[in-house]
């Protein structure tokens, strides 16, 4: 099976148990209660009571340090049997007494055992043919949505799942630590760096350990399942907010595919990070916000118990706790649009019968997220150092993250003449030779217009793709349209849908100001490069909102929904025009992998086909957590400087062993450029290499640049001098002009000595 396919099969296992632990499972138990609201709504309460569920229960057992398979499954299976029969309104005494009578009925052979197979196998069938009418009644209800659906998800397979196929490595530096935190939890050692906001890796930690699929392959492979969630996420609360029923699908397309965004806006959404998961809770804690002040304002208006209310309430303290449970990012910006709700529906908020639910609310979510990494400090776990590192950008002492999920564009601000040149920096302004009173007002009006340079500059170098004549125009006059048309709709008696967009044009503001603080002398809460990613997240909302506003104003009517919906299509279809032409549409992305196609072969190959534990592997850090449920791993630089060692004391016996049957050694003939280019990026490894000393440098800068050219340049020469002396023990398992994998057999009774004089010690070197 080649290693594409096998990556597709994969990939369809992954996203199946995904959707069935955090979707269907939850739908199955919540059908009843869940039954006549809209699928988007539906789909919004079963992601997040999915998710919820899972970080929370992962939380409890690993503080208690009893998560495993059977506890985990139990804690499931369980909770959700209960509460689906008391949901659904079916008895459990009557079920649990059929099921007796029958099993004694099979006792007593009254009843046949091909009976039961077939009376399972026809409530089954049952099952999936209800299942299969209510699909297709929802396809023919809306089959028109449904194809644009499945077009979006064509588009986000073109776009980013094609990246699985090209390069099966990670794509982040930082991965190896986090699958080290997550299998770190196998041995119920949560926190095991220091408590950090753990919320995504219990998600990965659960399916690993309740499906039996190696923690390294979601580690690869996930990114674009949370991509596709994150997307879709979007596209149910555009669908959800707005009254025209396709305009979401038609500013997704663009969102997509257009090639309207800086690269660094959307280039991490091929990794597997945790602050790309938790943005898919941010848009669902909005909606239910929004859905709390719509449906209270309703109670409040009819004498009616707050009933819906709570519910929505509920969903927001899940879905709002889970953002700071994953990423404080997410947390800040989900605070700061609950802050633009807060001014949009300010005329209710400062209401008691609001204000004290949403306190209350809001206080919960945080405890729920906060109590778990509370109580491992308690017990003594230390804070992991990001969290310092993080504290310290918000009061501005902090220095920038060297991480390879960090871009390294930064906050830039870059500037344009007229004719849409590049610039260094526009040219200051003489100064003003006016006096008396006029001074003081010719200052604050060019201190104004400063102001508003650097906000402008601020989307067009940081967030925008092509910053000439009329992008940054475009998204100025979206935001202005969410102010003006909110106040429209406030006066013209529609105030929860104006609020909605005041509240949304009040957040793009802030945002806009973080994405400028630095630049303005604000306090930088968040790193510019982190910022535009959000940024460009909310531009479709911000769209699709002014976008449904113009709509609705123009076709005011409540019976001429039809004619609505025809504009939003118009919208679509136009969409489809603008990215027909190849100019508006991005380019693939080359994402470069940080571990070499054939390595990730090579470790899957040795997976499948040796015994566990009787195998080990020498390369570089990347493979260092990889294979940790199936064999050992030697990584590279300790096995060079553990064999100089042995030779710089003169008389010494040199003496490496490695007490696996096999051991396979993975060298890069050409060494990837690991995070960063350097003079000779693209050189394959030498003699010239070799003979320098290895690098006097720690941690994974010992693998960035020039090191690895050195280090893989020593390894090399070191196969090929062992190669001479145990010809019959080493064979090459994989080669190509890239990469070698070379596979040592040993006698476990007579193990081989690794430490050989190949001529490139330091030592040796010297002399």
């Amino acid at each position: 099976m080649s290693m594409r396919l096998y990556t597709i099969l994969q990939f369809t296992e992954i996203l199946g148990v995904y959707m069935i632990m955090t979707v269907l499972l939850p739908a199955f138990v919540l059908h009843g209660r869940i039954r006549e609201r809209r699928f988007a709504q539906k789909f919004f309460i079963c992601m997040l009571s999915g998710n919820f569920y899972i970080m929370n229960l992962v939380f409890l057992l690993q503080l208690l340090h009893i998560s495993n398979r059977f506890t985990l499954v139990i804690s499931t299976l369980v909770p959700a049997l209960v509460l689906w029969q008391r949901w659904n309104h079916i008895g459990l005494v009557s079920f649990l007494r059929r099921l007796w009578h029958n099993l004694q009925r099979i006792s007593e052979g009254k009843l046949g055992g091909k009976t039961v197979v077939f009376r399972t196998l026809d409530h089954l069938r049952h099952g999936v043919a209800a299942v299969g009418r209510g699909f297709l009644y929802s396809f023919k209800k809306r089959w028109l949505e449904w194809i644009l659906v499945a077009g979006i998800l064509a588009l986000l397979a073109g776009f980013y799942g094609v990246q699985l196929l090209r390069g099966y490595g990670y794509t982040a530096s930082d991965t190896p630590v986090h699958l080290y935190w997550i299998n770190g939890m196998s041995k119920n050692n949560i926190f095991i760096d220091g408590v950090y906001p753990f919320g995504y890796h219990c998600v990965i930690y659960y399916l690993h350990t309740v499906f039996g699929i190696d923690s390294y392959v979601f580690m690869r492979i996930f990114s674009f399942v949370q991509t596709l969630m994150l997307h879709m996420v979007l596209l149910g609360f555009i669908r959800l907010c707005c009254r025209s029923r396709y305009i979401g699908y038609g500013i997704m397309g663009i969102y997509v595919i257009g090639n309207f965004l800086q690269p660094s806006t959307y280039l991490r959404f091929f990794a597997v990070l945790p602050q790309e998961y938790g943005m898919i809770f941010i848009l669902p804690a909005i909606y239910f916000a929004f859905y709390f002040f719509q449906q209270r304002r309703l109670e409040v208006k009819k004498w009616l118990p707050p009933k819906e209310s709570r519910f929505a309430l509920v969903f927001f303290a899940m879905s709002f706790s889970m953002t700071l449970a994953v990423h404080f990012y997410d947390t800040m910006i989900a605070g700061l649009f609950c802050v633009g709700v807060a001014v949009g529906y300010l005329f209710w908020f400062l209401r008691k019968q609001y204000f004290w639910s949403v306190l209350l609310t809001g206080f919960i979510s945080v405890m729920i997220a906060v109590l778990p990494m509370a109580a491992a400090y308690a017990m003594g776990t230390p804070l992991q150092g990001s969290l310092g590192w993080g504290m310290s950008v918000i009061n501005g002492s902090g220095e920038k993250q060297d991480s390879a999920d960090e871009e390294d564009v930064g906050n830039v601000v870059i500037y344009y003449d007229e004719r849409g040149n590049q610039v260094a920096e526009p040219d200051a302004p003489e100064p003003s030779v006016t006096t008396g009173a006029s001074e003081p007002a010719e200052g604050i009006r060019q201190k104004l217009e400063g102001v508003w340079d650097k906000l402008c500059s601020a989307i067009n170098g940081a967030v925008l793709h092509e910053p000439l004549s009329w992008y940054y125009i475009v998204v100025l006059a979206a935001m202005e349209l969410l102010f003006l048309l909110g106040t429209l709709f406030l006066v013209f008696r529609r105030p929860c849908y104006g609020a909605m967009l005041l509240s949304t044009g009040v957040f793009m503001v802030l945002m806009l100001i973080l994405q400028t603080a630095k630049d303005l002398g604000l306090p930088e809460l968040m790193d510019g490069s982190r910022c535009r990613i959000y940024f460009g997240y909310m531009l479709p909302v911000a769209f699709a909102f002014a976008a449904d506003g113009v709509i609705r104003l123009l076709l005011w009517k409540k019976n001429w929904r039809k004619g609505r919906n025809f504009c939003s299509l118009v919208c679509v279809a136009a969409s489809i025009c603008l990215l027909w032409n190849g100019d508006y549409r991005k380019e693939p992305v080359e994402n470069t992998t940080l571990v070499t196609n054939e390595a990730i072969t090579c470790l899957t190959n040795i997976i499948r086909e040796e015994k566990d534990f009787t195998w080990t592997i020498c390369s570089a850090n990347d493979e260092t957590q990889m294979g940790l449920d199936h064999g050992y791993h030697y990584e590279l630089i300790t096995f060079l400087k553990d064999m100089e060692l042995n030779h710089m004391e003169p008389g010494a016996e040199p003496l490496i062993r490695i007490p696996t049957d096999s051991v396979y050694v993975f060298i890069e003939k050409v060494p990837i450029d690991y995070t960063e280019h350097y003079s000779e990026s693209g050189q394959p490894v030498s003699r010239q290499g070799a003979i320098r000393g290895l690098p006097r440098v720690g941690g994974i800068d010992m693998y960035k640049g020039e090191n690895r050219w050195i280090l893989m340049s020593r390894i090399y020469y070191w196969a090929q001098e062992f190669k001479k002396l145990y010809p019959y023990d080493v064979r090459t398992y994989c080669e190509t002009d890239q990469f070698v994998c070379y596979k040592i057999k040993q006698n476990p009774y007579h193990l081989l000595n690794f430490a050989i004089d190949y001529g490139y010690n330091s030592r040796k070197i010297e002399e």
